[in-house]
C-alpha cells in the first residue's frame, strides 16, 4: 500500500533558503544507498510554489532532478501543467490535501517536500 512521507529540509537557524534565496545545498545528493532506495520508491512529489520557483531560479530541479516522477506544486495561482527537464509539474490550487490526493497511487510513496510553504 502506498504511503505519504513528509520531508522538509532546513538549516539549524530555521531557514530553508539563504538570504539571497540560495537553496543549492537542499538539492545536492550523493550516491547513498538509503537515499537511493527512498528515491526509487517515490512515485510523486508534492512541493510548495516557493521551493519550485527558487529551484528554477537557481537552474535546478527538486531533488536535483533525480526523482523522475510527477511533481505537484501547491500554489494559489492557477497555471497549466509544465514540463521542465523531462519532469511534469502540475499546479494545484486547492491545497495540500488535494495535491496529495492527486499524487497518491496505491503502489508507491508520495514525497511531500516543503509543501506547507505556499
Amino acid at each position: 500500500m502506498g504511503k505519504v512521507i513528509i520531508h522538509a529540509t532546513m538549516s539549524l537557524d530555521g531557514f530553508i533558503a539563504g538570504p539571497h534565496d540560495e537553496m543549492d545545498w537542499v538539492f545536492k545528493y550523493d550516491d547513498d544507498g538509503i537515499a537511493n532506495e527512498v528515491m526509487e520508491e517515490t512515485g510523486a512529489v508534492v512541493l510548495g510554489r516557493r521551493t519550485f520557483e527558487i529551484s528554477l531560479k537557481n537552474n535546478q530541479l527538486p531533488y536535483g532532478g533525480m526523482v523522475r516522477v510527477p511533481q505537484f506544486v501547491v500554489t494559489k495561482e492557477a497555471q497549466d501543467t509544465k514540463t521542465i527537464g523531462g519532469l511534469a509539474f502540475t499546479f494545484v490550487t486547492e491545497g495540500v490535501e488535494s495535491a496529495v490526493k492527486q499524487a497518491w497511487h496505491p503502489y508507491c510513496s508520495v514525497r511531500a517536500f516543503d509543501c506547507l510553504t505556499i
